[in-house]
């Protein structure tokens, strides 16, 4: 009986050494990850988030001034066809509640019919223009 008690006293004392080593391990991970995570945060602080770009980098690389050129170019052009499309709809809607549309209900319901129009008066002037064509080819 002694015996086996030894042994379960044993066994007790190394769990809990192997507990409280796990801890350690645990604490000492934690610990390094926690200074990781500050070293990296000061790092960021201190880094300039919008460094501009270098003069000598663009004289080495004309390439890359190239291309920002370039894409200087297409964000003007976006940047214009965005201004006249915003323009279109503010006049849109200016016109719609002159004609006395206040509610998107009624707008949505006159752009229906506007558009039904003209396609009903595209549709004829194909349809004459296609006659026109067919008379023309049985005059010749």
């Amino acid at each position: 009986m002694a015996n086996k008690k030894l042994v379960e006293r044993k066994k007790k004392k190394k769990a809990e050494e192997t507990k409280a080593q796990k801890l350690r391990r645990q604490a000492a991970s934690t610990k390094k990850r926690k200074e990781e995570k500050a070293k990296f945060l000061e790092e960021e602080a201190k880094r300039d988030k919008f460094a501009p770009l270098q003069n000598e980098v663009l004289v080495q690389n004309p390439e890359a001034l190239a291309n920002i050129e370039k894409n200087l170019q297409i964000l003007k052009a976006l940047e214009e066809e965005y201004v006249k499309a915003q323009k279109a709809r503010v006049n849109l809607q200016q016109e719609l509640e002159a004609e006395g549309f206040k509610n998107l209900e009624e707008k949505m319901f006159a752009l229906r019919s506007k558009a039904v129009e003209s396609a009903e008066k595209i549709s004829e002037e194909n349809s004459v223009e296609g006659l026109k064509s067919v008379d023309e080819a049985n005059d010749s």
